[in-house]
């Protein structure tokens, strides 16, 4: 079934590329799929979930599959990092808006601790909210902040990204730790993000550390994967630099 699931992903994944299947179009139904490929409806449901899932295509239950008219929201997370998730979500032609669902002063677990390095038992600020595009959620972002600097930012969390926040209060960082990882959508998140269980998602760690090594937030953003791509440069070690930092040579 592989080579025969791969074809019909990839011709129908061609025919959006090319404009065959417009933006926002309802592609052929299931069942002329598999009568044109001549396969079965199993192989038909995965080529059109895979696609789903790298955000080719959107199912309307009841309805039929249509080709997304939307664009992904690049990240360049390379030097010079001046634009916040806002303004990338700007330039891919989306509307960004944030959500607030709390703001509390408790005990981390031990892990957010030993990230943040602050003793047992420390207290910090754990805040939650939601990350819209065109008012639609998809990303469930949650920072842990020390004390001292929680209450300095307090006033922006609600209505503003957080590393437009710290640039606006004055408090310094000079480099970000990312990690990203593949994910699914757990019960405790489908009502908020209003997807399924077991929806692909990206999880995306990020620590903004200080000049003398000491972490300034710990944040944590699961995030819709068919939303985002990420692109890095990376320069090779005794090699001279491309004069490309800040660009990516990727269409978008």
């Amino acid at each position: 079934m592989s080579k025969r699931y791969e074809n019909v992903k990839s011709v129908i994944r061609a025919r959006i590329r090319s404009g065959e299947y417009a933006p926002g179009s309802r592609i052929p139904t299931s069942n002329r799929l598999i009568s044109e490929f001549k396969v079965s409806s199993i192989t038909v449901r995965r080529a059109l979930r895979d696609l789903e899932i790298e955000g080719l295509l959107s199912g309307q239950q009841g309805v039929g599959v249509f080709v997304s008219n939307r664009a992904r929201i690049n990240r360049p997370m390379n030097p010079p990092f001046i634009k916040s998730l806002g303004d990338h979500m700007l330039l891919a032609g989306v509307e960004p808006g944030l959500r607030e669902l709390s703001f509390t002063l408790l005990v981390p677990d031990a892990e957010v601790l030993e990230v943040l390095k602050l003793p047992r038992e420390s207290v910090v600020y754990r805040h939650e909210k939601v990350v819209l595009a065109d008012n639609r959620p998809i990303g469930l972002d949650v920072t842990f902040l020390p004390r001292a600097v929680g209450e300095v930012l307090r006033q922006d969390l609600g209505s503003d990204f957080v590393m437009p926040s710290l640039e606006r209060n004055r408090i310094a960082y000079s480099t970000i730790w990312y990690r990203l990882e593949a994910c699914s959508l757990t019960e405790q998140q489908e009502a908020t993000l209003e997807s399924p269980i077991g929806t692909p998602m990206l999880s995306i760690k990020y620590a903004p550390i200080d000049v003398d090594g000491q972490p300034v937030l710990l944040g944590h953003m699961v995030t819709r994967a068919e939303w985002f791509s990420f692109d890095f440069c990376v320069d090779h070690p005794g090699g001279q630099s491309a004069d490309t930092v800040g660009q990516s040579i990727f269409e978008n």
